[in-house]
């Protein structure tokens, strides 16, 4: 949709200069425009979305138990009462060796990852998302854990904040971390999300694109955190827009990257190997 890919045009004050167009390459700027036609031609007038077209436009990619570019994947059951699903991604040597079935040799650290879509769109099985994830289990050796939330309109708020508290609660569950999942990538265990005013909320990274309409909001959740005493990283990206680090092709998604990763890394060890 409009919003996971290129900005809304916002109108110029009269006296100042419009804001060049982000840098890009043309057959960049193609695919955006055609992922924006293909996001407006399936929704209806009435705000549902034609699912069969939107399974043509954006077909699932199926998981890997073996590895693709050193990362191995394998979708995962995490609420059955909600048939809630992710498809979790680790680093192949997790996986012990060649025998996937052995246990890794020491817990990864584990990213819980919420696709874009705007609620409504795509999934954790999208093309694109599903690349993205495999890049960030590849750089930041970590389990990643790609939520399939439940989207709207079918599924009305709050059910896709539900989902994520449920995957929260599937990985602080000690049993899931030596079966299903954990048969795949032993990770380690992480504390139950706390609130923003607990002492034990974690430090965060704040990533922002200079032509992302949704900039201002970034910026004010990171005053509201630092001014409750909360350790926050933000990196500016002047050229980048809204899901950058979706499109291999920007510079400024492989740096996000090798943040991430060094971000984890330090997260790791300040707790003592666990997320």
């Amino acid at each position: 949709m409009s919003s996971d890919t290129t900005p809304t045009p916002t109108p110029t004050p009269p006296g100042q200069r419009a804001k060049p167009k982000p840098p890009m390459s043309r057959l960049m700027r193609l695919s955006l425009r055609a992922v924006d036609w293909a996001t407006d031609a399936t929704r209806r007038a009435d705000g549902t979305l034609n699912r069969l077209a939107l399974s043509v436009l954006d077909p699932r990619v199926p998981a890997f138990s073996s590895p693709c570019r050193g990362v191995a994947s394998r979708d995962v059951v995490l609420h059955p009462p909600t048939r809630l699903r992710a498809r979790l991604f680790y680093p192949s040597a997790a996986a012990g060796g060649k025998d996937e079935r052995s246990p890794p040799p020491q817990p990864l650290p584990v990213i819980v990852f919420f696709h874009g879509g705007g609620f409504a769109f795509l999934s954790a099985a999208s093309a694109a998302y599903d690349a993205a994830c495999r890049r960030i289990a590849r750089y930041a050796s970590a389990a990643v854990l790609s939520v399939d939330y439940r989207r709207a309109p079918e599924h009305r708020c709050p059910a896709a904040y539900d989902d994520g508290i449920a995957a929260l609660r599937y990985l602080d569950d000690p049993k899931n971390h030596g079966g299903g999942a954990g048969a795949a990538a032993n990770f380690a265990a992480p504390s139950a999300a706390p609130g923003v005013d607990s002492p034990a909320f974690p430090p965060v990274l704040l990533a922002i694109g200079g032509y992302d309409p949704l900039q201002d909001w970034q910026r004010r959740y990171a005053e509201m955190l630092r001014g409750k005493g909360k350790d926050v990283r933000v990196f500016e990206y002047p050229n980048a827009i809204h899901a950058f680090y979706v499109f291999p092709a920007f510079d400024d998604g492989r740096d996000l990257m090798i943040r991430i990763a060094e971000f984890v890394a330090e997260s790791a060890a300040g707790s003592g190997g666990s997320e």
